[in-house]
């Protein structure tokens, strides 16, 4: 079933909210923005700016609201791009805004979030994006990207009748790369294995990848980390293949060497992290299936203790 989108609503107007939403706004797209604070602020008063290589612009979303109330009764599409530990409390206040033909798409890293999404609404309404790119929230109101950005998009439910092709047009038409597939699991394991290692190694050193990549130490604690990775997506009947260690080492050499990922700049920070949705997620989902996974263990045991001071400092959505 073809779905049509007139009106977008973004949860989480951040680095990659922002991003997505500013790309759409620029390409005529209507598109209501939720975000807080200092960055509501700058974005009500002067508009939201996205910044790459010393060019910017900046658009103006159709409504820009720090208040769920304040949204539009009815949306065709809610994109949820809060942080992990954050959705669902926001699934919770998004409620009265779905009707039986709104569409949910997720982009948060990790594999679980779509899942939540689909067991407190239908799970055919549910799709999952898997978003690559480099962007970060600069300044309030003024967010920088360094590559065009990239989703690969798939139904959680495999037999779901609604299709995502026509979110992915509207996405291309904003100027970033979509594509479709049938076995977004696939997907969101494979991002796992390249974020989880990443942030973790990072968190723990308190360095960026060009220092770990080029020690022998933590270098090998990344293969090992993805590939318990692996493993426990095999045990799932995922489809994540072993040659997954090699590629991502290559991946990570050919980062910029100050490259560090959002959850290792939220815990040096002080903030609440994805920490349970990245390496937490590999201990849970391993133990349950009997995978040993001792690296993703030690990063996650090691990290807990900050995690939480983090999060009783927390008392509401960031």
């Amino acid at each position: 079933m073809e779905i049509f989108i007139v009106r977008i609503l973004i949860y989480g107007a951040g680095a990659i909210g922002g991003y997505i939403g500013a790309s759409l706004i620029s390409s005529g797209e209507s598109v209501v923005l939720v975000a807080r604070g200092e960055h509501y602020k700058k974005i009500y008063s002067d508009g939201l700016t996205l910044t790459t290589s010393g060019e910017s612009i900046t658009v103006r979303p159709k409504l820009i609201i720090d208040k769920i109330q304040d949204a539009p009764p009815e949306v065709d599409l809610v994109v949820i791009s809060v942080k992990a530990w954050q959705v669902p409390e926001v699934a919770l206040a998004i409620r009265s805004l779905i009707s039986s033909r709104t569409v949910l798409m997720t982009v948060q890293n990790g594999v679980e979030i779509p899942n939540q999404i689909a067991q407190i609404f239908d799970e055919n309404q549910v799709v999952a994006g898997v978003f690559k790119g480099i962007s970060e929230l600069v300044f309030p109101g003024v967010i920088s990207y360094t590559n065009k950005g990239h989703l690969t998009l798939g139904n959680i439910n495999q037999n779901s009748v609604i299709s995502v092709n026509n979110i992915a047009d509207i996405i291309r038409k904003a100027g970033l790369d979509a594509v479709v597939t049938n076995d977004i699991q696939l997907e969101l394991w494979r991002k796992l294995a390249m974020m989880a290692p990443m942030s973790g190694i990072g968190s723990i050193t308190r360095s960026p990848v060009g220092k770990w990549r080029s020690v022998e130490g933590t270098r090998q604690m990344a293969a090992d980390a993805i590939k318990e990775i692996v493993e426990v997506a095999q045990a799932q009947q995922i489809d994540l293949p072993i040659e997954t260690v090699t590629n991502l080492l290559k991946f990570y050499d050919n980062l910029n060497s100050s490259a560090t990922a959002s959850m290792q700049r939220d815990i040096e920070s002080g903030k609440p992290s994805e920490l349970e949705y990245q390496n937490g997620a590999v201990v849970r989902i391993g133990n349950h299936y009997g995978v040993p996974v001792p690296v993703n263990t030690y990063i996650y045991n090691t990290l807990i203790p900050q995690e939480i001071v983090a999060r009783d400092s927390v008392d509401d959505l960031a």
